[in-house]
C-alpha cells in the first residue's frame, strides 16, 4: 500500500511539474510573438472597447500601421494582429513612439481621459493628428476652439445618422471629413429609373 501511494505521488508531482512548465513556456512564446511597436508614421488608438476595435479594423483595411493602448488585456482577433500596450494609459503613451506618430485616436469611455491623452500627445508631437471621442456637443464645441483637429461628439454623429435614416435611406457607414459627416448609403436602381 505504501509503495502504491509513493508511486501515485511521484506520478502526480511529475504531471503537475509538466503542466506548470507547459503553461510558463506558452506564456513566454505569446509574449515573443507580439508584433513590434511601429517607430514612425503610425496611428495610436487609445481604448479598445467596441469603438476602438471597430476603428482598428477599419484602419487595418486601409493598411495603416497601428498600435493600441488599453487599460486592460483584451483577447480578440485584433489584439493578435496589432501591437498592444496595456496598463496605465497615461504612462503607456511613453511606449508608443508619439514623437513620430502621425495620429492618435482617443476613444475611451472617459471624455476627460481622452482630452488628457490628446493634450499630452500634442505636447510631445505638435504635428500629430488628434481625434477625440466626446459625448456632449457643448464640450466638443469648446474643445474645437482649443484644438483645431477632429473632435467627434458621439451624440452629434448619431443624430446625423438618425436624420439620414428618417428619410428612408439605408445607411451603411459614416465618417467625418473636414468637420462634415459623410453618410454612405445604399440605393437600388432599377430599369426605367430617371437620373437627373
Amino acid at each position: 500500500m505504501s509503495l502504491i501511494t509513493t508511486l501515485i505521488g511521484i506520478i502526480f508531482v511529475a504531471l503537475l511539474n509538466g503542466l506548470i512548465t507547459e503553461r510558463l513556456l506558452s506564456t513566454k512564446f505569446q509574449f515573443t510573438r507580439r508584433n513590434p511597436i511601429p517607430t514612425q508614421d503610425h496611428v495610436v488608438i487609445v481604448g479598445l472597447g467596441r469603438v476602438g476595435q471597430r476603428v482598428a479594423t477599419l484602419l487595418q483595411k486601409f493598411k495603416q500601421k497601428l498600435v493600441v493602448i488599453s487599460s486592460r488585456v483584451t483577447e480578440s482577433d485584433i489584439t493578435s494582429q496589432i501591437p498592444l500596450v496595456t496598463g496605465n494609459i497615461i504612462k503607456s503613451l511613453e511606449k508608443v513612439n508619439l514623437a513620430t506618430a502621425k495620429g492618435i485616436i482617443a476613444v475611451t469611455n472617459d471624455e476627460m481621459l481622452n482630452l488628457e491623452v490628446a493634450l499630452m500627445s500634442y505636447s510631445v508631437n505638435p504635428n500629430i493628428r488628434l481625434v477625440i471621442r466626446t459625448y456632449e456637443q457643448r464640450f466638443s464645441d469648446n474643445l474645437a476652439k482649443l484644438l483645431p483637429d477632429s473632435i467627434s461628439c458621439t451624440s452629434a454623429v448619431v443624430a446625423e445618422a438618425f436624420a439620414g435614416a428618417a428619410f428612408g435611406e439605408n445607411i451603411l457607414s459614416l465618417f467625418r471629413i473636414d468637420h462634415q459627416t459623410v453618410l454612405v448609403t445604399e440605393y437600388n436602381i432599377e430599369t426605367g429609373d430617371i437620373s437627373d
